[in-house]
């Protein structure tokens, strides 16, 4: 008998493959230096000068799209897991779907209902993911991201962190953000802001550029790469733990 997970398998692989491809596409725009340095007169006070960092250009446009792959392929992992578990125990199916559902109440419908075709010691296993709302908030982030990508794809954003240390060399005035905030409509942060009397200033700079996507309730605002590593860790546990209930049962050796 063939591997029953075989499909599973080669699909968090890919999963897996396309989250190095997003790392390493964002990480080669962010290395390359793509903002630059602009002062502007303050609106409030025109004879200051407010310094900024902004976005020379925008955002790599495959991010989105190799987003999308990502997420559906984990997706795809988890319903042919469960088929893979359904085939192996020696039922006769078509298909099999992982158990998503808004409420634990509709969660455990939804998998009693698949006692047909999965033993009773694997509805135990499913139980314990808990794929509801307010139960696994990842599992339940890349099921909604799913659903939402039939309909369109979720855009990428951008938000940044900067430190600054200075040290002036005069009695001009100098003003630093106390909590600089990305601005994603203009694409820029606020660096500092200088008075018409300020001279050899002197400073190091940190910047940090990230990207999320701020779509998803359950991973609003959360850095998109660790997001997608601790779905697809999520995902391959969940796997290893089916094909490993099915080889205690006696289903797969």
């Amino acid at each position: 008998m063939t591997d029953p997970f075989e499909s599973p398998k080669r699909k968090l692989v890919r999963a897996k493959q396309h989250i190095y491809d997003f790392e390493s596409c964002f990480r080669t725009f962010r290395d390359g230096n793509p903002y630059v340095q602009i002062a502007e007169p303050d609106a409030d006070v025109p004879d200051n000068v407010v310094h900024k960092l902004q976005l020379a250009k925008p955002l790599p446009s495959s991010l989105d799209l190799i987003a999308a792959d990502i997420v559906n392929n984990l997706r795809t992992v988890l319903d042919q897991a469960v088929y893979a578990v359904a085939i192996a125990s020696g039922h006769d199916i078509t298909h099999a779907s992982f158990p998503f559902r808004e409420t634990p109440v509709e969660f455990e419908r939804a998998v009693a209902g698949k006692s047909n075709y999965l033993p009773q010691e694997i509805l135990a296993l499913l139980r314990t993911f808990k794929s509801y709302k307010g139960g696994n908030d990842l599992l339940r982030a890349l099921n909604d991201w799913c659903n939402a990508d039939k309909h369109a794809l979720l855009s990428v954003a951008e938000t940044a962190t900067v430190r600054i240390h200075t040290k002036v060399q005069s009695t001009g005035f100098m003003s630093i953000p106390t909590t600089p905030t990305w601005d994603r409509g203009k694409h820029q942060i606020v660096l500092f802001t200088t008075g018409p009397s300020t001279e050899k200033l002197e400073y190091d700079m940190s910047f940090s550029l990230f990207v999320f996507f701020d779509q998803i309730e359950a991973i609003r605002g959360k850095e998109a790469i660790s997001v997608f590593y601790a779905m697809a860790a999520e995902v391959q546990g969940i796997l290893l733990a089916l094909e490993a209930e099915c080889e205690r049962l006696g289903f797969v050796k």
